[in-house]
Order: structure tokens, then C-alpha cells, then sequence
């Protein structure tokens, strides 16, 4: 029974950190991963702002807003993609970036976000 519940201890503690496995990454590698989160960003905002129906002139102002936010997350890549290597501290910069600006953006146009799953019982 010990041997159970070690076993299932220690693979969910493996599941859990997979991500961090793969770090440091090459730059090169990186780069099209942070463009794909990009693109959900985008397509979940979209899906959201016609969920809630928002008027032109807001859904004008969240892409721009939005599009800034492309920009500086594409810059803060680039910048941090110099020497060929993104180490797990730069991924988790360019994550934190993100999502406080997008949680910015969902606040100042009142636009609900996504319900958060329920976390597992552990």
C-alpha cells in the first residue's frame, strides 16, 4: 500500500513539473510557442467580447490595447531571446507580463474572463 501511494506521489509530482523540464530552451524553440499563446489570447478575447456583445468602439479599444500588448510581449521575447537560450525565470516573466496585462484589459472593459476550472483535490 505504501508503495501505492509513493508511486502515485511521485507521478503526479512529475506530471506537475514536466513544463519545467524542458527549460532552458532555445530561443528558437520558444519563439513560435509565445506566438501561439498570442493567437489564444486573441481568439479567446474575441470569443468573449461577442459572448458579452460588446459595441464596436469597445471591441475597437480592447484590440488596440491588445495589439500593444503583442508588441511589448514580442519585444520582451526578443530581448530576452539574445543570447540563443530562454530559461525558465525569462518564460515565466514573459507569462507574468502577459497575464497582468491581459487581466488589465478584462477589467478596464468590464469583459468577464473565462471560469476557472476547479483545481483537483490533492
Amino acid at each position: 500500500m505504501l508503495r501505492l501511494v509513493l508511486a502515485l506521489t511521485l507521478g503526479f509530482a512529475g506530471v506537475a513539473h514536466a513544463h519545467q523540464d524542458k527549460y532552458p530552451m532555445p530561443a528558437a524553440e520558444y519563439q513560435p510557442k509565445a506566438e501561439q499563446r498570442l493567437a489564444r489570447y486573441k481568439a479567446r478575447l474575441e470569443v468573449h467580447m461577442t459572448a458579452q456583445k460588446l459595441d464596436d468602439q469597445s471591441r475597437k479599444a480592447v484590440r488596440k490595447r491588445l495589439a500593444a500588448l503583442e508588441v511589448e510581449l514580442r519585444a520582451l521575447v526578443e530581448k530576452l531571446s539574445k543570447d540563443g537560450t530562454i530559461t525558465l525565470a525569462d518564460a515565466n516573466e514573459v507569462k507574468q507580463l502577459g497575464k497582468t496585462r491581459r487581466d488589465a484589459i478584462y477589467r478596464d472593459f468590464k469583459i468577464a474572463p473565462d471560469e476557472k476550472k476547479p483545481k483537483p483535490a490533492r
